[in-house]
């Protein structure tokens, strides 16, 4: 996040580094030999990251090409949500999640509406209904 004013940098998530195979976005090498055999486009190779979206109470959320959807829900001492175990502090007091979808996500990934938020990545489309 960067200061609107000053181009300063505010905070920040470090992720681990991209570990999969021959550097192909999660899911592309485990499903490439089905998808030439069905004569579809074998890889997807999407962006490194989807373009995030920001909801109505400042959550972060954005994909990446390890095929995890990322929360970023911001400073711990101001969250009021119910807690996952699953939920990361960052070195600069960000309460973030990572959330394993098993697919890269394409750059237009994420969509919401009123109770409903949508996700395409690589090869599936979920949809997450309130």
């Amino acid at each position: 996040s960067l200061d609107a004013f000053t181009g300063s940098k505010k905070w920040s998530i470090k992720v681990n580094p991209l570990d999969v195979p021959m550097n192909m976005p999660e899911g592309d090498a485990a499903g490439f030999g089905t998808r030439l055999q069905d004569g579809i486009q074998p890889i997807c190779w999407p962006s490194h990251w989807s373009a995030p979206m920001i909801d109505g109470n400042g959550m972060v959320l954005v994909g990446r090409s390890d095929g995890k959807l990322y929360r970023v829900f911001g400073p711990d001492a101001g969250y009021k949500g119910v807690r996952s175990p699953n939920m990361s502090l960052s070195s600069s007091g960000l309460l973030w999640e990572a959330t394993t979808l098993g697919s890269a996500f394409l750059h237009g990934a994420l969509a919401a509406a009123p109770g409903l938020f949508v996700v395409s990545s690589c090869d599936t489309i979920y949809v997450f209904q309130k």
